[in-house]
């Protein structure tokens, strides 16, 4: 069942055995929708060895109850509690009745631009009041069927409210000044990140009073990572468009309704930040991923 998405070894509880798992792209995630009798699915270093690197899931229960066992630790999971794994870490989810959960599956590369840390949040918990948040915009994202634009504006409006949420989680982890600047930056990127399919320039003072915290404090956490704010910001758009241009699922949309989807406005300006960027223009590497995916003649 579980090899559609990833793959996980089945151990099946007593009783008759079922499963049902449904996939569903949301933009440049995957939705997955599982519901089943009891039974334990098991990640562990054989399934990671196997494929499917490189993706995290953020996930809650729709029916009943079950358990993740992850770092050492077994955390009970239900309706509106909300869990975090890393797909390239070992980990156990175990059903003892009849259960259903949705699942979204995030580019790992997506939560890393945030949060560098992430990894050591695998197996934790998304706590309130921010847990029932991301319950609800998870199970609202499983019912909407609008456009591109729309689906792009929902995930970063989720991935920014996780990541927020799995840096608070990392917050008694810091023990120095430096650390705790990286967890704020972390916070600030969420913050961004949600914002980044919007048409509107980042407004660094907007930014630093949200944040209570002075521009030039801001400018400081940024150029901590060699980069500023407005180049942040391009690069996480940039890296989005390209995604989408390989994608064939976006195959009969147009490089402008991409670029302004992910909150670009200016065409010029997108075409030389992509090639500055990628090395070519957004035309050719979309027209090179396709060459890519094409059966040999």
């Amino acid at each position: 069942m579980a090899r559609m998405a990833l793959p996980m070894r089945v151990e099946a509880g007593a009783g008759p055995f079922s499963a049902r798992l449904r996939l569903r792209p949301f933009g440049p995630i995957t939705l997955i929708d599982v519901s089943g009798s009891a039974q334990r699915l098991i990640r562990d270093q054989a399934q990671i060895d196997a494929g499917a690197r490189g993706v995290c899931f953020i996930s809650t229960m729709t029916r009943h109850s079950g358990w993740l066992e992850a770092n050492g630790a077994r955390r009970g999971g239900e309706t509106g509690k909300v869990t975090y794994v890393s797909g390239d870490t070992p980990f156990t989810l175990e059903f003892e009745a009849d259960f259903a959960f949705i699942s979204a599956m995030i580019p790992a590369e997506d939560i890393e631009a945030l949060t560098p840390r992430y990894a050591l949040a695998h197996g934790g918990e998304i706590a309130p009041p921010a847990g029932p948040a991301v319950a609800a915009l998870l199970t609202a994202i499983k019912a909407q069927d609008g456009s591109a634009a729309l689906e792009n504006r929902l995930y970063t409006h989720f991935l920014g409210m996780a990541a927020a949420s799995i840096d608070a989680a990392l917050e008694p982890l810091a023990a120095s000044r430096a650390e705790r600047d990286r967890l704020l930056l972390g916070r600030i990127k969420a913050d961004l990140a949600s914002r980044l399919a919007d048409p509107v320039r980042a407004d660094g003072a907007a930014l630093a009073a949200r944040f209570n915290i002075t521009r030039r404090k801001l400018q400081r956490l940024f150029q901590s990572e060699d980069t500023t704010l407005t180049a942040w910001v391009t690069e996480q758009r940039l890296i989005r468009c390209a995604r989408d241009l390989r994608d064939p699922r976006y195959g009969s949309r147009s490089v402008t309704d991409i670029a302004s989807s992910w909150g670009f406005a200016d065409m010029g300006h997108v075409s030389r930040a992509f090639r500055k960027r990628f090395g070519v223009s957004p035309t050719v590497w979309r027209r090179q991923a396709a060459q890519e995916t094409s059966p040999a003649a």
